[in-house]
Parts: structure tokens; C-alpha cells; sequence
């Protein structure tokens, strides 16, 4: 961080280039007002189980038997899991003991739920990277 905020030549070559998350979310200031999409980034398994992302690998919110499928057929059974998953997303703000009061609650929202979930086993909780993001934040606003 300290080299992209003093080396012009560096930052110029990592916005050609670059995508570092520590940095990214230094440069968010648009209020994350959809949560988490899903399905932007499914994951198949190799024994055909369809998660409706690449980090969010809760089994009930998984369809079986995807290879065996069309996959238009298996997004079909897998959309009202994820429409539920949605609507837990969309709450996890205000549920998130670390969120209130933190400068980054607009753009993080509680952080990625898969995750949470991957992390500790909890949509619920805020995601593993959390405490990093809050000293990226507190660094980036002086009133935090």
C-alpha cells in the first residue's frame, strides 16, 4: 500500500495490470447496495454438485446431479436456494457484530458470505479478511 501511495510508476503499472485486494477496497466508494449477486461465479464439482459460487460451498444450497443435466435445468432448481441465500445477504449488515460503526459498512456489507461460510461456518459472520479491511478503512478515513 505504501508503495502504490509513493510510487507513481508502480501505481501506473498496477492500474495496467494490477488487482490486489487491499488496494480495491481502498478505492470502493460506491455503497454496496446488491450484496452478493451469486451465480456470477458457479462452481460445478467434479462429482456434479452446482454451488451458485465459487466460495460458497454450503451443500443445502447446492444442486446434485449436475452433469447430468442441462445446466439451464439445474440453475432452474438451484434458484430459489440462491433467491433465499440473497435475502439472508441482504441483512447481514445489520446482524454483524463488526459492522456498526465501521467506515466500510457501505462498501463491504459484512465482507463476502461464501467466505463466512468457508471461514466460520456461519452466513452470519463477518468474513475471515474482516479485521484487515476495518485497518484499510481506518487508514482511509480519518474518522473512523
Amino acid at each position: 500500500m505504501h508503495r502504490y501511495d509513493t510510487d507513481p510508476r508502480f501505481r501506473a503499472l498496477y492500474e495496467k495490470i494490477g488487482n490486489v485486494a487491499s488496494l480495491e477496497w481502498r478505492k470502493e466508494d460506491a455503497p454496496r447496495s446488491e450484496c452478493c449477486t451469486f451465480v456470477e461465479n458457479p462452481y460445478l464439482t467434479p462429482d456434479g454438485r452446482l454451488y451458485p459460487c465459487v466460495l460458497c460451498h454450503a451443500d443445502d444450497y447446492s444442486v446434485p446431479g449436475g452433469l447430468g443435466k442441462d445446466l439451464a435445468t439445474a440453475f432452474a432448481k438451484g434458484a430459489p436456494l440462491w433467491s433465499s441465500l440473497l435475502q439472508t445477504s441482504l441483512g447481514r449488515t445489520d446482524k454483524i457484530a463488526e459492522c456498526p460503526g465501521c467506515p466500510g459498512k457501505p462498501v463491504c456489507a459484512g465482507g463476502c458470505m461464501g467466505r463466512a461460510w468457508g471461514s466460520r461456518g456461519d452466513f452470519m459472520a463477518a468474513e475471515d479478511r474482516c479485521e484487515l479491511r476495518r485497518d484499510i478503512y481506518r487508514q482511509s478515513s480519518p474518522a473512523f
